[in-house]
C-alpha cells in the first residue's frame, strides 16, 4: 500500500513521505478501497472527518469515495487535495462535495493553518493552498461536503466568540457561506 501511496503522491505533487512517516501518520486512519487504490480519512478531535489521502488508480479512488459516502453518510467531511481529485469528488458526489469560493479560502486559511499539520505558505489567486510539508511544497485545494459548510455556518453564527477568527472575518465568512450553502 505504501508503494502505491508514494507513487501517487510523487506523480501528483512531486514528492512523498518516507515509509516510516507514512506508517506513523496512517495509524488511526480509516482506509476505503483496495490495495490497488483508495482513500483514507481520520476523525479529528472536533469530530469532523478529514480526507487525508488518495492513492492508486482513478477507478479505485472513485470506488473508494463511493464506499466512504455510504459508510460515513452525512457527517461533516473536509480535505485538501489536488485539483483533479477535488473535481472528481464534486462530480461523483452530485454536488454534495464542493470547493468553496476563493474568497472563503483566502479569509479562512490564515486563521486555521495549524489544523493542516503543515505550514500554509500562501493562498493562490485560483484558491489553491500552497503548503510546506515534510514531502516538499504542494498546491492543494480545499473541499468539503455540504454538512461541513452547514456546521461551519452554525458555529460562526452561534459560537463566533469561540472561533480563532476575528469577528469581521466571521461576518464575511457567514455572508459567503449563506450564499454558498
Amino acid at each position: 500500500m505504501y508503494d502505491i501511496f508514494a507513487d501517487s503522491y510523487k506523480k501528483a505533487v512531486g514528492a512523498s513521505w518516507d515509509k516510516n512517516h507514512f506508517t506513523s501518520r496512517a495509524y488511526g486512519w480509516t482506509f476505503y478501497g483496495s490495495y490497488e487504490g483508495g482513500i483514507a480519512t481520520r476523525v479529528q478531535r472536533s469530530g469532523l472527518i478529514k480526507l487525508v489521502a488518495a492513492f492508486g488508480g482513478i477507478k479505485h479512488i472513485f470506488m473508494a469515495f463511493k464506499e466512504m459516502e455510504t459508510e460515513i453518510g452525512s457527517k461533516p467531511i473536509w480535505g485538501v487535495m489536488t485539483p483533479d481529485l477535488a473535481k472528481m469528488l464534486e462530480k461523483i458526489s452530485h454536488g454534495e462535495f464542493k470547493q468553496p469560493p476563493k474568497t472563503f479560502v483566502k479569509l479562512l486559511i490564515p486563521h486555521i493553518s495549524k489544523i493542516f499539520g503543515d505550514t500554509v505558505i500562501e493562498v493562490n489567486k485560483n484558491g489553491g493552498i500552497v503548503i510546506d510539508t515534510p514531502a516538499g511544497k504542494m498546491e492543494k485545494f480545499f473541499i468539503a461536503n455540504k454538512n461541513y459548510y452547514r456546521d461551519m455556518l452554525d458555529q460562526a453564527e452561534n459560537n463566533s466568540d469561540k472561533l480563532p477568527i476575528p469577528k469581521f472575518v466571521v461576518k464575511t465568512l457567514v455572508a459567503i457561506m449563506k450564499k454558498f450553502v
